[in-house]
């Protein structure tokens, strides 16, 4: 009984949250109107709301609009439709990042991977396989280890067939497996990481004081951070650094919480890259944030 009541959906018996039921469709035409995009998904199901979005002076089509449905599932019907064509023109569907998430590091990169915190030890990979299968197929399920050990890190990655999946699984805000709630958010690789890095400045919130010593192949980073971004944090420099073993918090504050882990890696110099890639104006920045934190928590 209780496996069943596992995989049922989270929703059962109350009405789905109109994010759930939401799509971003974007690449269209200029011409395409709200009437011309309605008449188009509704062959899935019925819309409670169907928008483009216009610049508001010139009310010139901005590329991009929503559709709402009525029902998660007709959502899924939507994309498992894919490739849509409006107006003579190939649209592409994603699921909608709430405003929310929207910020996160990588909230609107394609991506068939997901990382899932928070595993305890009692949990095996076919209790993965069996919570997440439902979603869609998957490709393969990496369960990290200590290497010395053997003992699981708490953690692992799971990759799909499908970006769509990924999409879905992440909208959804709490997973249960194994009976113990998980984390679950996009997994980014190096390359990823390092576009935000370049291209948003996501990483900027990643070191107001970073700390790197060497000792015996061992990197042990210190990151500083506002909490509410502690977990996004550790995903992150984990991804980036390859690191392994269990993520510490040594301290945490009001504003501000210290991480700890350490990192044992076959290229150590590419933390030290990171560290020389950044401007003296975004370490003056994050310093100048930092003060204000402080400033603050003292009041």
């Amino acid at each position: 009984i209780n496996c069943v009541r596992e995989t049922l959906p989270l929703f059962i018996g109350a009405k789905e949250p109109e994010q759930l039921r939401k799509l971003f469709i974007g690449g269209l035409s200029f011409e395409t109107t709200e009437e011309s995009l309605r008449a188009h998904f509704e062959q899935w199901g019925s819309l409670t709301d169907c928008v483009v979005m216009r610049d508001p002076n010139s009310k010139r089509s901005r590329g991009f609009g929503f559709v709402t449905y009525s029902s998660v599932t007709e959502v899924d019907e939507a994309m498992k439709a894919r490739p849509h064509k409006v107006d003579g023109r190939v649209v592409e569907p994603k699921r909608a990042v709430s405003r929310e998430d929207s910020n996160k590091p990588g909230a609107h990169l394609t991506v068939k991977k997901i990382f899932v915190g928070g595993i305890k030890e009692d949990t095996e990979e076919h209790h993965i396989r069996e919570y997440f299968e439902k979603y869609g197929k998957i490709d393969c399920i990496d369960i990290m280890e200590e290497r010395s050990t053997g003992k699981k890190r708490g953690f692992c990655f799971v990759s799909f067939d499908d970006h769509d999946t990924v999409d879905k699984i992440v909208a959804q805000k709490f997973h249960t497996i194994n009976f113990h709630n998980c984390e679950v958010r996009k997994a980014l690789s190096k390359q990823e990481m390092n576009a935000i890095s370049s291209n948003r400045g996501e990483f900027e919130i990643m070191a107001v004081d970073l700390v790197m010593e060497v000792a015996e192949g061992v990197t042990v980073v210190a990151v500083q951070a506002t909490e509410t971004r502690a977990v996004d944090l550790v995903a992150a420099v984990m991804e980036v650094m390859e690191a392994t073993g269990e993520v510490k918090i040594l301290s945490s504050q009001k504003h501000m919480c210290h991480l700890h882990f350490e990192c044992i890696t076959s290229n150590l110099s590419y933390p030290f890259r990171i560290w020389r890639g950044w401007k003296l104006q975004r370490l003056w920045k994050l310093w100048w944030t930092a003060v204000k934190l402080w400033a603050n928590e003292g009041k």
